[in-house]
């Protein structure tokens, strides 16, 4: 009887951290969680700040943190998990990070922190955690990678099966904990005993657990239509609260009531959500920047094609060649023949994604000059990343850098709504290096528009093929 022992053990774990992380923003916002602040008991007090929240902006009233909830609370507090990703490997090394730890928000001790730090280590001192940053902090802290959904689908299923993944339980992060997990359960299942949780262990582990893609899928839809399927969200395992979820579709819908997702209720979700099929679920349309089109702001041509998406087509497209702009300088040094044809792919990527949201006059032009006012091209080295999210904040956008591993991730967001920039690495879209704008997942491929598009170029590429070319990413929203 041991094992269910620690399933409840390490549920409770779970719960109690999410529900914390819940209460620490409710408070931030002033909502009040009783005088114990934020203790991880989903109390009375607790559950009636959440109604009062949900009641204040527009949500389903049931006193539940579901995705949609803890969705518009991270929003509004601007919790970032790269923050507390930073905050984690800075308390490892003995920095102070204020009372609240690893919370997730930016606040002045966490700064301090990241100051103190870059001083220490001889970075360059601007209280932000960039690029360099953070690989310092990964190369002292020895993390086997950055947060990561399929690490956290992997802990997902460790713990279901009673396994220890450390106190933080399904982070994300592949932690000392994690490894010494994955260990033990190749060890017990007699797999290759290497702590690396590769096709064989992940396997086990999904026919273990039960863990279905299908069930994942149906999940996302539901959500996406406004039922809940519990706390975690499209997990891929068909627990009682995705069952509930799934009755009350067909009953709204008029489907035999089984709570069983077969072929038609599958159907009936396909048909309200993408419109798609199972494969895959593409990305809904971007609503473009309104305004008229002239020979200062319109598209370029060639337009990339788009077989079988419509989002794409909502984007702007520029190419970095376009007689507009093709001989415009873009040199940190003066260096007429360094133009924004023959080096400025990022700024033209970036271009694309501020007339989309926010500026439908700004072109790669203006972006060129913004990179070399702010010190951000470097002749020999390109566009620096912290471009990207330095002009996001100047017109007021989000902007979040992830690692390109965190495909699921990063496809929720784009389905969403947002538009993405990866660096990549030579290999399809390349043979140096280059950026290009992510607009669309569909099924196991993705989509972008590509500042050097010539005819007769691919536009698509497999998401596994992706991962492996793929540098850094940025995540854009309005």
């Amino acid at each position: 009887m041991l094992l269910p022992l620690l399933l409840i053990c390490f549920t409770l774990t779970q719960a109690d951290e999410q529900t914390k992380h819940v209460q620490t923003m409710l408070i931030v916002l002033g909502y009040s969680c009783g005088s114990n602040g934020a203790d991880g008991q989903m109390g009375p007090s607790t559950k009636a700040a959440i109604k009062q929240f949900q009641s204040d902006y527009g949500l389903a009233v049931d006193g539940i943190a579901g995705p949609q909830t803890i969705a518009k609370l991270e929003q509004l507090t601007n919790y970032s998990a790269q923050t507390q990703y930073v905050q984690t490997m800075l308390i490892q090394l003995g920095y102070s990070c204020g009372s609240s730890g690893a919370d997730g928000f930016n606040g002045p001790s966490t700064v301090a922190a990241i100051t103190q730090f870059q001083k220490d280590y001889g970075l360059k001192v601007d209280g932000d955690a960039g690029p360099e940053t953070i690989a310092k902090l990964e190369q002292l802290t020895n993390p086997s990678s950055g947060y990561s959904e399929e690490t956290k689908h992997i802990q997902t299923m460790l713990i279901l099966l009673g396994f220890s993944c450390g106190s933080s339980g399904a982070d994300g992060y592949m932690g000392p904990s994690t490894v010494q997990a994955i260990t033990q359960f190749q060890i017990k299942y007699g797999l290759k005993v290497d702590g690396d949780a590769g096709p064989e262990t992940i396997a086990k582990l999904e026919q273990l657990t039960n863990y279905s893609a299908q069930t994942k899928h149906v999940q996302t839809m539901l959500i996406q239509l406004g039922y809940n399927c519990g706390p975690t969200g499209a997990d891929g395992f068909d627990g009682t609260q995705t069952i509930a979820a799934i009755k009350q579709f067909q009953s709204d819908y008029g489907l035999q009531v089984d709570g069983i997702a077969g072929p038609q209720t599958i159907a009936k979700l396909e048909e309200l959500t993408s419109g798609k099929p199972s494969s895959g679920s593409g990305s809904p349309a971007i609503q473009p920047v309104g305004g008229n089109v002239n020979s200062n702001n319109q598209n370029s041509s060639p337009y990339p094609p788009c077989q079988s998406q419509t989002r794409c087509h909502q984007e702007v497209y520029y190419n970095q060649c376009d007689g507009r702009w093709k001989y415009s300088m873009y040199s940190d040094r003066g260096n007429t023949g360094n133009t924004i044809c023959t080096s400025g792919c990022g700024p033209t990527a970036m271009a694309m994604v501020v007339a989309t949201f926010k500026d439908r006059s700004v072109t790669p032009v203006q972006m060129a000059q913004y990179s070399m006012d702010h010190g951000m091209k470097n002749d020999n080295e390109g566009t620096y990343w912290e471009f990207f999210c330095s002009v996001a904040s100047k017109y007021g956008m989000r902007c979040e850098q992830r690692s390109c591993s965190d495909t699921n991730y990063i496809r929720s967001k784009i389905d969403a709504g947002a538009l993405g920039i990866a660096s990549m690495a030579p290999g399809q879209w390349t043979q140096g290096g280059h950026f290009i704008s992510i607009n669309s997942f569909d099924g196991d491929m993705l989509w972008a528009h590509d500042p050097n598009y010539r005819e007769g170029k691919s536009v698509s590429q497999k998401i596994s093929t992706f991962k492996s070319e793929c540098k850094q990413f940025w995540i854009l929203q309005k």
